[in-house]
């Protein structure tokens, strides 16, 4: 009876470790959260979710980054980033192919998909484009709260997108 208890015991904590290490679903709500991971979410709560970040970096005017990398024994199937301010996330970065934003956009699909589903906020002029440092080019829809960093890959003579960033939506923003 004891070795039963010990054996249950040892796989609950297992089990529990596992659940921590993997966000609850794969989907990505723009402007609210990430596979269940909502923006505003405190720091303690981020950890007993997720558990200890792989890294942290100080940020600008006290911002960290809690970066969350995919792990290949699959305790972490994603990579993630995480800023924090006043001890809460302000914004989240997919890093991974395993979350799906509406119009089942995704880390590897072309920038052409995220045209298409944004149609309306590009006719609009809802959007900024620029440049960033990593040789590609952010595509960000503030009264949305979403957001797209595309890089050319000169293979698929095409632009994909290499991580989405879920932001909190400015729903009166307009291209000045």
């Amino acid at each position: 009876m004891t070795k039963i208890l010990i054996f249950i015991a040892i796989l609950s904590l297992l089990l529990s470790n596992y659940s921590l290490a993997n966000l609850p679903t794969k989907e990505i709500v723009p402007g609210k959260s990430v596979g269940g991971l909502k923006l505003g979410t405190s720091v303690a709560s981020i950890k007993k979710m997720m558990g200890e970040p792989d890294s942290v970096e100080k940020g600008e005017e006290g911002q960290k980054y809690f970066k969350y990398n995919y792990n290949a024994d699959k305790k972490r199937e994603y990579g993630l980033m995480l800023t924090i301010e006043n001890d809460k996330v302000i914004s989240i970065f997919v890093f991974g192919d395993n979350f799906v934003a509406p119009g089942g956009i995704k880390v590897g699909v072309s920038s052409k998909k995220v045209m298409d589903k944004y149609k309306d906020q590009i006719d609009k002029k809802y959007y900024l484009m620029a440049e960033n440092e990593l040789e590609g080019i952010n595509i960000i829809f503030p009264r949305i709260g979403i957001g797209f960093m595309v890089k050319e890959d000169k293979g698929k003579n095409d632009e994909l997108v290499t991580n989405i960033m879920i932001l909190e939506p400015i729903p009166d923003w307009v291209n000045q």
